[in-house]
């Protein structure tokens, strides 16, 4: 019997085992497998996509990565759900946690991997630890994730899992380097270096510790890190970019000859073909930076040719663009390129580094055109034989265009012309005629570019000389300026001031440029011209808000700006009033006005007087005589303007309010004191009263809420409305509505009866007759 039971025993043991075994068989090869393979390959996908060892956060998944990515959440999601008491079950939390990671959804995956810490006997609670810590940094919360690192790293030590003891150092030194806490990452980064487990790995450290020193411009010791990366076992990519950061390193450092050597001993090994166009790019800026300007260009013109597809151009692109602009001084040919480095690719600080150049020449462009123009258009108006010379020439011109038209066939191909009329106002712009124009060098499209010399259209001023010379001041100011703050062409912003200066005595614009070019002065260390120009506007122009600059910069007293006594006597009364003491403002106010007539504050104190009668105090009568005081002393003031509407409205209600007082006064008179009505008499009696006595305006009765007893309308709408939920215009605006749908027309009904007691039984008798 007992031997049975044993059996049995052993039976059902075997059982339940291979029920076990079973049930991670099916989950394995079911699910699990399939889960697994979809996450290395998302993995795969975006570590090639990675750039950077110390990356602290990915960019999104896409394509291929986000669906396979999508598959290991619902794969391993099943295995939660239906097989839970598989093997794989922390397996399953672990790629969800890491998916949800991967997809940014960090709070999410935070939750997955505590689920996995939580599981006692799970062999993945250290690496779940490592990606808690990770989604703590991602969701900032930066002492928690360091805190987590530190258990990491000790788990890994007494496991001795160097991987993962890796991965914790990684991912800490990109959180430094994410909190630009440079001296920590490089500190940290070393300790990496020896921890490590191959050569490639240190390499990869090393190379990525040369690139912090660069970051923090510390050449010499970015030079040493890449030069221990080649002593490593570098992948053909580190190796490549060891090499190029070691040979740029040693070209700031001063050894230029020898950075141009390698450059060129690289550029020479096909194995590197893939990165000719960095080499060249290195080579042409050794030559930009020995000033070898036209080896340069004509190297960055390769460069721009040949690599049309990488970040190369953009950066050729705008290092002629520099060259134009402040080696060969062609402002229209330097914003060619910068605007070309903008549409083409290029990184993006060099794009934005391009179009902030572009601005200024873009102002200098339409300056300098208007300039050149308005001084031809001075020769047009002052000698008719140069307008005629003109108007001939380009006559010509159009001739040869059509010619050059029919030559090429009609309209097939026909040329075109991007050039543009600018006169040449310095050297700068007779140097652009010489170095040629892009624009005119490179066709567009399918036309041809014209060969005929481009003549511009005489157009003859509608404006007098001297309102041209006007302009012209104010151009060459403006000209100035952009040389100096701007363009930084100190020669060229000391001409345009200098040309104000000489030329246009009579300007507006005179002091201003003194003062510029006193500031140009000061800028170059010329300090005696500086100061002789700063004593002219001190001594001359003291009137102008520039003369308390020129004394700061004589070391001379300012000029005593007029002290107002009404300002602080304004600012005690505006104190009283905001405390509530109206009473005491008002006289405040009062005083300012009569004792300080010509002072600014004269007019702002009565209009506040004004404002206070009428809306803290309700007596609009009194305001009205303040507006009126203000309208008549301080006419052209913006106190005046503001207070006269308010002063109309209240003499229209004035006088609505007389006109029916008249009328109720006329029509209590005893009867027979009032002239006799009949009906043959009646209209001429009712036109000659009416023009004997005041004029009762339709309009102004209708806009009046004095012509009737104004507390039996106030009562009508409290017992409508709350009117402490209405602001005083509101009110006001409900008050004139109830009075003309409901009391004038009682009132005139009633002043009717009063003025004409027969006239009703007349019209019945008229009416019966």
């Amino acid at each position: 019997m007992k031997k049975i039971n044993l059996i049995f025993i052993l039976l059902l043991g075997f059982v339940f085992s291979a029920c076990g075994v079973w049930t991670n068989f099916t989950t394995y090869f079911n699910v699990y497998f399939n889960a697994s393979t979809a996450m290395e390959l998302a993995e795969e996908t975006m570590k090639e996509e990675k750039t950077e060892l110390f990356q602290f956060r990915n960019d999104p998944p896409r394509g291929t990565a986000k669906a396979n990515l999508t598959k290991v959440i619902e794969k391993s999601s099943r295995i939660l759900q239906f097989h839970a008491e598989s093997d794989y079950f922390d397996d399953a939390l672990y790629l969800i946690g890491k998916s949800f990671y991967y997809q940014q959804d960090y709070s999410k995956s935070f939750r997955k991997f505590s689920e996995l810490e939580s599981l006692p006997n799970s062999e993945l609670i250290a690496d779940a630890k490592l990606w808690i810590a990770k989604c703590n940094f991602q969701l900032r919360n930066f002492e928690a994730g360091l805190t987590k690192l530190n258990e990491v790293k000790i788990l890994a030590a007494d496991q001795e899992n160097d991987e993962l003891l890796v991965e914790a150092f990684i991912t800490e030194v990109s959180f430094l380097l994410n909190r630009e806490d440079y001296e920590s990452a490089v500190s940290l980064s070393r300790e990496l270096i020896d921890i490590a487990g191959d050569d490639e790995l240190r390499a990869e450290i090393a190379y990525e510790m040369g690139k912090i020193y660069v970051k923090i411009e510390d050449i010499e010791n970015a030079v040493k890190l890449f030069a221990e990366a080649l002593t490593y076992s570098p992948t053909f990519e580190i190796e490549f970019y060891s090499k190029f950061e070691f040979a740029r390193g040693r070209a700031q450092l001063g050894f230029e000859e020898e950075s141009l050597e390698m450059f060129e001993e690289m550029r020479d090994e096909d194995k590197y073909k893939s990165f000719y166009d960095l080499i060249e790019l290195e080579i042409a800026l050794v030559y930009y930076n020995r000033e070898d300007y036209d080896t340069a260009m004509d190297m960055f013109t390769v460069i721009d040719t040949t690599y049309k597809k990488s970040e190369s151009v953009g950066n050729a692109l705008f290092y002629k663009g520099d060259i134009w602009e402040f080696v060969y001084g062609n402002y229209d040919s330097a914003k060619y390129y910068y605007d070309q480095t903008s549409s083409n690719n290029a990184p993006q600080e060099t794009k934005l580094q391009a179009r902030l150049r572009a601005v200024p020449i873009s102002k200098y462009l339409k300056v300098s055109s208007d300039l050149a123009n308005n001084l031809l258009g001075i020769q047009y108006l002052t000698d008719s034989l140069k307008f005629q010379e003109d108007s001939v020439k380009y006559v010509r011109y159009l001739d040869a265009l059509e010619e050059e038209k029919a030559e090429l066939g009609g309209d097939k191909e026909t040329p075109t012309d991007n050039r543009r009329a600018e006169g040449s106002v310095n050297d700068r712009r007779d140097r652009q005629i010489t170095q040629g124009n892009p624009r005119q060098q490179n066709a567009r499209g399918n036309q041809l570019q014209s060969k005929i010399p481009f003549v511009p259209e005489p157009v003859k001023p509608k404006i007098s000389a001297d309102s041209i010379q006007v302009l012209n001041s104010d151009l060459k100011f403006q000209l100035g300026n952009l040389f100096f703050s701007e363009l930084n062409v100190a020669d060229s912003a000391e001409y345009y001031y200098q040309s104000v200066i000489n030329n246009h005595s009579e300007s507006k614009i005179l002091p201003r440029a003194i003062y510029a070019l006193g500031a140009l002065y000061s800028t170059l260390d010329q300090n005696e011209k500086a100061d002789s120009l700063f004593q002219i506007i001190y001594d001359n122009y003291n009137d102008l808000d520039i003369a308390q600059d020129a004394a700061k910069k004589l070391n001379l007293p300012y000029y005593d700006e007029e002290v107002d006594p009404a300002a602080e006597m304004f600012a005690k009364a505006e104190e009283k009033y905001l405390s509530s003491s109206i009473q005491d403002a008002i006289g405040d106010y009062r005083m300012i006005a009569s004792s300080f007539p010509e002072s600014p504050f004269a007019p702002k104190a009565l209009y506040t007087v004004g404002y206070i009668f009428e809306n803290e105090l309700n007596l609009m009568d009194s305001a009205a005589v303040v507006y009126d005081s203000l309208s008549s002393q301080y006419e052209t003031t913006e106190y005046a303007r503001a207070s006269k509407p308010k002063l109309i409205e209240w003499r229209k209600i004035e006088l609505a309010k007389q006109a029916v007082a008249d009328s109720i006064a006329n029509a209590e008179k005893p009867v027979e004191e009032q002239p006799e009505i009949s009906m043959e008499n009646t209209e001429e009696k009712q036109s000659e009263t009416v023009a004997e006595s005041p004029k009762i305006d339709e309009n102004l009765i209708d806009e009046s809420e004095s012509a009737v007893d104004s507390s039996k309308i106030e009562e009508a709408i409290i017992d409508e409305i709350d009117e402490s939920k209405l602001t005083p215009e509101e009110l006001q605006k409900l008050r004139q509505e109830r009075l003309k749908k409901e009391f004038l027309p009682a009132l005139k009904d009633s002043l009717q009866k009063k003025l004409d007691p027969k006239s009703k039984p007349k019209v019945k008798e008229k009416e019966d007759q």
